[in-house]
């Protein structure tokens, strides 16, 4: 990809390309982030042709660094700023790679066999990209959606409907008969989210949230997977290639395939179900709810 095309194009342009509240990819730093248009002002320049900016929070990152910043610096979240994004990353990956070899850090092949923590994961991705996943279009807007909720002090209703457990289920009757090993692959996923949800699939906000789920579980919420829904299923599958690249499964190819190729399934099956298996329902967390949080973030 070019400069002129990462910096989306011309930047002088007479109508604004970009509205208040829509989502978009934007460049910080050499690399593409989701972000949120805000607010809108026109600039000029000598020649009097308006230039738009536009007032954006990165989805993820505090307020303090929300900023202004130029059209050019802008994406559409579609397919082609998505690629780019992957591309831009990929750049990125390449250029830390050079430099760490620069500077002699890089580790001899070989030295880290015996332990599975310190894998390299960008040998261990195969070529292909066989163990990325991709997520669709309206299940990224969903994640990033998702996000500002939680950015707004909000936190999702529990238990929810469906839970995990119910929407597994629905996958595992929509497939075909024959499919052999996709009940293995449901319950694999189910485990790991239950293993995985307190651990890494939750933001810092709603971690009192399911502390004090903990202390009103009955036999039959005794699961994660009972409790809680598509929203964090959705955070799992995106972690799950990296966790089967950390787990035994890694030195088997047959079984990262068969397993990828169900993945890829699973999305689809969110995909074309989003209507009923993402229906948002969040509530604003009340003021003793907030202040627990923010004593906890004094700790920290």
């Amino acid at each position: 990809a070019g400069a002129k095309e990462r910096q989306g194009g011309d930047g002088a342009r007479k109508a604004q390309r970009f509205k208040v509240e829509q989502d978009v990819l934007g460049v910080f730093v050499n690399m593409i982030y989701p972000a949120k248009v805000l607010k809108v002002r026109p600039e000029k320049t000598k020649q009097g042709v308006p230039i738009w900016q536009y007032f954006v929070h990165w989805s993820g990152w505090a307020q303090k660094w929300d900023e202004w910043a130029d059209e050019s610096r802008l994406h559409k979240l579609d397919d082609a700023g998505l690629k780019l994004q992957e591309e831009m990353a990929e750049e990125a990956k390449r250029a830390a790679a050079a430099k760490r070899a620069m500077s002699g850090k890089s580790k001899k092949k070989g030295v880290d066999d015996g332990n599975k923590s310190n894998i390299d994961h960008e040998a261990a991705e195969p070529k292909d990209k066989a163990l990325r996943v991709g997520i669709p279009n309206t299940l990224q807007r969903f994640l990033m959606e998702d996000l500002d909720m939680i950015e707004s002090m909000k936190l999702i209703t529990l238990p929810r409907n469906p839970t995990v457990e119910r929407v597994l289920d629905q996958f595992l009757k929509s497939r075909p008969a024959s499919s052999e090993g996709d009940a293995d692959f449901v319950e694999g996923v189910r485990v790991l989210f239950d293993v995985s949800l307190s651990r890494s699939l939750l933001y810092r906000f709603e971690k009192p949230q399911y502390r004090q789920l903990n202390t009103q579980r009955t036999n039959a919420t005794r699961r994660d997977s009972s409790v809680y829904g598509t929203e964090h299923l959705l955070r799992l599958l995106v972690k799950y290639p990296q966790f089967l690249i950390d787990s035994q499964a890694s030195s088997n190819p047959s079984l990262l395939q068969a397993s990828q190729l169900r993945l890829h399934e699973l999305v689809k099956f969110l995909d074309k179900n989003a209507s009923t298996l993402l229906v948002p329902d969040y509530y604003q967390a009340d003021t003793d709810y907030i202040e627990k949080v923010e004593a906890e973030y004094a700790k920290a």
